[in-house]
Parts: C-alpha cells; structure tokens; sequence
C-alpha cells in the first residue's frame, strides 16, 4: 500500500515541478515540499516527508 500512495505522490510532485516555469513557483515548490536542508562537508541533503494515504492505496488493491 505504501508502495502504491509513493508512486501517485511522486507522479503529482513530478507533473508539478515540471509545470513551475519561473521562480516564483519553483520557490512555492520547495517551500511545499522540502522540510529542511543541511549543508555539511561539502554535501547538500534535502529532508522531506511523503504524505501516505492509505485509503485510496487500499482502493487500489481491491478486486474490481
């Protein structure tokens, strides 16, 4: 299920991210989706988190 709800965010964070044409929506893109970044050693690390719905995930997996 988990798998499931990380595919579908991640394609709605792509389709989003590819729609952010100038650099006001790119920054509300960050700002939506990156919690926090760190700087160390000369090495950047983005931290985040992916919402999980389980809902739709276990709607999903239902025999039709």
């Amino acid at each position: 299920m988990i798998d499931i709800s990380v595919r579908q965010y991640v394609a709605a964070v792509r389709a989003r991210l590819e729609g952010a044409t100038d650099f006001d929506t790119k920054r509300q893109f960050l700002l939506d989706h990156v919690d926090r970044v760190v700087y160390a050693n000369d090495r950047i690390a983005l931290y985040g988190s992916v919402p999980v719905n389980l809902a739709s995930a276990s709607a999903a997996l239902k025999p039709v």
